[in-house]
């Protein structure tokens, strides 16, 4: 099936997307992760686009900016937690050279946080990574996440 039938299933088509740029010659994005996140689903939902080509590119470069612009953030800025709102199938804390002190937490709906908890069962991130479960849409479960310890308040 390659209908997107949910917000998540755009997750499955970007993690696609990624995985056809690392392979492409010159790829903006080296992601190892990517096509298996995207797995069949997410692949049937890229290759469904009518702008496939473009959509990959757009993805890399996009990918490629945010890549360096954490890394920035960390490195030079010290940026000590990033949090990842609507992280969906991120791969930044296991592709990415980042501090082992550094905290990333991921907010995702509970059924995309568990998806790739499970996909990427036994590979190891290279700094703090933790996941937060809630639906961003909702107030309450915002409110409810700007409260966990160390994240602040207002978002």
């Amino acid at each position: 099936m390659s209908e997107i039938l949910h917000v998540s299933d755009t997750a499955l088509m970007v993690a696609a997307c990624r995985a056809m740029e690392t392979v492409r010659e010159g790829g903006l994005v080296n992601d190892p992760f990517a096509a298996r996140l995207a797995g069949e689903r997410g692949m049937a939902i890229a290759q469904a686009l009518p702008m496939l080509k473009v959509m990959c590119f757009g993805v890399g470069v996009r990918s490629r900016f945010l890549d360096e612009l954490v890394l920035h953030t960390v490195t030079e800025l010290g940026a000590r937690t990033v949090v990842n709102l609507g992280a969906g199938l991120d791969t930044r804390p296991w592709r990415l050279a980042l501090p082992s002190e550094l905290r990333w937490v991921e907010v995702d709906f509970p059924a995309m946080l568990e998806y790739k908890a499970g996909t990427l069962a036994g590979e190891q991130p290279g700094c703090r990574w933790e996941q937060m479960a809630a639906d961003l849409a909702d107030e309450g479960q915002r409110r409810q996440c700007s409260r966990r310890p160390g994240l602040g308040q207002g978002w």
